[in-house]
């Protein structure tokens, strides 16, 4: 079997890493409370739906602890984030290290969350480890918030 493939994002100059000006394009949010759409540039993000599993041969993401990114970032592979993002993520599995921070909204089919994250949370599978920072409504169907970590928002369990 291949060893899983990696793109790691170091330095955000779209001159030295094309894939970061593909993947992501700068944005003003609106967030509209009780809502389950984010308005962004491409259209709705739809916080009900949550990704598909990622399949064996997807790539994994990594936003680098000294990359800060403002805007969007939509993946068929995993996605870590090590740096900072203000924008929406959507992916099929998204990990916030220790060093990650997002601001915004993330729409997952898994979440684990070591890190901080502030907005809204939508994820069938929520983890947050005794690390974790999150001030957001989480939507979710089961979460899993281990002693330690720090939870304000809303919960709503989707089955």
């Amino acid at each position: 079997m291949a060893a899983a493939q990696t793109h790691f994002f170091a330095d955000h100059s779209p001159a030295r890493c094309p894939f970061v000006s593909h993947l992501v394009q700068s944005v003003g949010m609106m967030l509209s409370r009780g809502s389950t759409k984010m308005k962004t540039p491409n259209g709705d993000l739809d916080l009900d739906r949550w990704p598909d599993p990622a399949g064996a041969k997807a790539l994994r993401t990594v936003f680098a602890q000294d990359l800060v990114v403002e805007g969007d970032a939509t993946s068929s592979g995993p996605i870590e984030v090590q740096g900072n993002v203000v924008g929406s993520l959507r992916a099929p599995e998204i990990s916030v290290a220790g060093s990650g921070r997002v601001e915004g909204s993330v729409v997952a089919h898994d979440l684990v969350v070591l890190g901080a994250v502030s907005g809204r949370v939508s994820a069938r599978n929520v983890q947050l480890a005794p690390s974790a920072v999150v001030q957001a409504d989480v939507i979710h169907e089961r979460i899993a918030i281990e002693a330690g970590a720090e939870l304000e928002g809303r919960l709503q369990r989707r089955a």
